[in-house]
C-alpha cells in the first residue's frame, strides 16, 4: 500500500487499471505534500508524471485522460483533444479523488474543496 492508502476498495465510476491507480496515488501524494503551507507551490505537470513512471507523454496520456474523464483529475485549460497531453499542463486531484483517501472520507465536500482550492490558488 502507498502512504495515501489503496484505491482497490474505493467505489469507482469506471474501473482503474494498475497504472491509473498508481498515477492517482502519485498525484494525491503530491497534493497532500503541497497542502502543507511550508512547501513550494503545487505544480505537478503531465511531463513530471510521465518521467516518474518512466513513460513518454504518448504512453501516459490515455491513463491521464481516463482519470480526467472518470472525475479523479482535472486539468485547468484542458482542451477536449484525446491526444498527448502537453508536458507543462498541470494536473490536479478532484474531490472524488480525495474521497478515496481514508483521511478525507469523513470530511464534507466543502471542506475537501477548500483544501483543493488552496493548492490551486498558489
Amino acid at each position: 500500500n502507498s502512504p495515501t492508502g489503496s484505491l482497490a476498495g474505493a467505489a469507482c465510476p469506471a474501473p482503474l487499471t494498475r497504472l491509473t491507480r498508481d498515477i492517482l496515488d502519485y498525484v494525491l501524494e503530491a497534493a497532500l505534500i503541497h497542502m502543507d503551507h511550508e512547501r513550494p507551490p503545487y505544480h505537478l505537470t503531465a511531463g513530471e508524471i510521465a518521467a516518474c513512471f518512466g513513460k513518454t507523454l504518448g504512453q501516459i496520456s490515455p491513463a491521464l485522460h481516463h482519470l480526467i474523464e472518470g472525475g479523479y483529475l482535472t486539468m485547468p485549460g484542458r482542451s477536449h483533444a484525446a491526444g498527448a497531453i502537453p508536458p507543462k499542463r498541470i494536473l490536479l486531484p478532484t474531490v472524488l479523488a480525495m474521497r478515496t483517501l481514508d483521511a478525507f472520507q469523513n470530511e464534507s465536500l466543502a471542506e475537501i474543496q477548500s483544501e483543493l482550492d488552496k493548492i490551486q490558488a498558489e
